[in-house]
């Protein structure tokens, strides 16, 4: 997340104040989310499959694609799918996640 708010910074899109008032927010809400790691190959391996047979015309971008799978596999092991929401300030990938049958929601939606 720091990468992302320091390109945001560098890119002239948030100021040093906000960057860093964005991350002190992050950081204060993150017990609100759950952040799922794929470390098994075996999970890497199916996340990836799955992003290469995604639709063509969601036309997102390779990393955006994976994001995408790695929520599909995780959606599909929750206890409750239902209550699985899939989170992006990216509009384009939250648009993706929707036409899958993805609830989304965007943090950046939430001053």
């Amino acid at each position: 997340m720091g990468v992302t708010l320091s390109r945001l910074y560098r890119d002239n899109i948030y100021t040093k104040r906000q960057a860093a008032f964005k991350y002190a927010e992050i950081r204060r809400d993150r017990s609100k989310y759950e952040v799922v790691l794929l470390g098994e190959a075996q999970q890497m391996k199916k996340a990836i499959s799955l992003a290469f047979n995604l639709p063509v015309p969601l036309r997102i971008r390779t990393l955006d694609a994976i994001h995408l799978a790695a929520a599909r596999i995780t959606s599909n092991a929750a206890i409750s799918a239902s209550s699985f929401v899939f989170l992006s300030a990216d509009l384009r990938l939250l648009n993706a996640a929707q036409s899958q049958g993805f609830i989304v929601e965007n943090p950046e939606n939430y001053p």
